[in-house]
This record gives structure tokens, C-alpha cells and sequence, in this order.
């Protein structure tokens, strides 16, 4: 109930957020100290271990600045390394920096297998890049799209209680007035929860589709 206060809320006082803030911090070294007992105990897992052991915590971003990601990292019993902060950052920069030079381009990031980019990153960016003031939509795979959505649920559904939605379209689908309020009341739904779509190449490229279709019949009948 103090972390949802503290860091789901609005604002609050100063020394409130100081405790939550060390409280989640204590809470994250116990964790982590576990998971070294643990990988220590383990054959083969000498390089987990050596991870585990150079990760101090909020290594390239601040729990000022991103106070969600120490809710997520307790939450789901692991620490952020340095590297997956700068991709997650990276990767909202283009939105958040207030330079116009860098919105709506494409960008392209690379990282290797294993460094948790389904795990820990797709979640970082959810909890940070949907506040409740813009609709965010992941894409994936078709193949991928029901086992990350349920992934991704049970990362950020507990105490950041967030949630996953799902907006399929296909072109044959009729949709009218009745179908079009549902999706928009879902979408603000979604905006207002600070949730996210989770979506496949398919399923965004008939939604555009069937927009334009629409706004053509109307023309048409106009």
C-alpha cells in the first residue's frame, strides 16, 4: 500500500518518498543477495554469478526519474543492469527529449540473446512510456504475440497494476458504428490505466487499412 501510494500516485512529500524509495532499495539487495547465494550454489553458473555480483543497481537511470522501474525490479526479483537501461532509455529518447529533431524517425537497436530484452526491457518501456497521456502499442510476431502478451501481464500486473490489451483487426471483419465505439472505448480504457496494446504486423497493418476504407465509404456517401 506505501509503494502504490508513493510511486503510483501523484506527487508526494519529499520524506515519504525518501523511505518508500530506500524501503524498494532494501528490498531489491536482499534479492539480489539471494540470487547470488543461489548462482553460487549452482554448477556452471559462474558468469550469471560474475552479472550479478558487477550490478550495483540503477546503473544508467535514476529511481527520480523512472521511480516505476524499482517497483518493477522488486516486483519480479530482478536488478536492471546498465546496458538494458540504455537500450530502454535509447529506445524512448526519441519521444521524451524534447527535441523535435529526433521524433517520429526510425531507429534500430541490437542486442544479444539472453540480455532480457522480453523479460526486463519491453517492460521498463511499458511501465515508463504509458502515463496515462498517450496510447502505447507493442509489435510483435504473430507467433510471439500470445506468449509475450501473458508475459507481460504478469510483469507489470502486480503492484504496478497495469494492464495488457489486445486489439485484433482483419480486413473481412465488418465494423460500424456499434464495433468502432468499442474500440474507442477500449483504447481510452487502455489510456486511462496507463496500459498498452500488444499487437502483430497483421492485425496493425488491417487496422490502418480498414481506416482508410472507412473514411473512403464516408466520403463516398457524403
Amino acid at each position: 500500500a506505501l509503494v502504490q501510494r508513493v510511486f503510483l500516485a501523484g506527487s508526494v512529500d519529499e520524506p515519504m518518498w525518501k523511505v518508500a524509495c530506500g524501503y524498494l532499495r532494501a528490498l531489491r539487495a536482499v534479492q539480489q543477495a539471494r540470487r547470488c547465494l543461489r548462482l553460487h550454489r549452482a554448477d556452471g553458473m559462474e558468469v550469471q554469478l560474475r552479472k550479478e555480483m558487477e550490478n550495483p543497481g540503477c546503473e544508467g537511470w535514476s529511481p527520480r526519474q523512472y521511480p516505476k522501474w524499482l517497483v518493477l525490479e522488486v516486483d519480479n526479483d530482478f536488478t536492471i543492469r546498465a546496458v538494458q537501461a540504455q537500450v530502454a532509455v535509447a529506445l524512448m529518447k526519441q519521444e521524451g527529449d524534447g527535441d523535435e529533431s529526433n521524433r517520429n524517425t526510425n531507429s534500430l537497436l541490437q542486442l544479444n540473446m539472453g540480455e532480457g530484452k522480453t523479460a526486463v526491457i519491453v517492460p521498463m518501456i511499458i511501465t515508463a512510456a504509458a502515463d496515462g497521456q498517450r496510447l502505447l502499442r507493442v509489435t510483435v510476431l504473430s507467433s510471439l504475440r500470445d506468449s509475450n502478451a501473458r508475459d507481460w501481464q504478469f510483469r507489470i500486473g502486480g503492484m504496478l497494476n497495469r494492464r495488457v490489451f489486445a486489439l485484433p483487426c482483419r480486413r473481412d471483419v465488418a465494423v460500424g458504428e456499434k464495433e468502432a465505439s468499442q474500440m474507442l472505448a477500449t483504447c481510452n480504457t487502455a489510456l486511462k490505466t496507463a496500459g498498452c496494446f500488444v499487437t502483430t504486423p497483421s492485425h496493425r497493418l488491417s487496422l490502418e487499412n480498414k481506416s482508410v476504407e472507412l473514411a473512403h465509404l464516408k466520403d463516398s456517401d457524403a
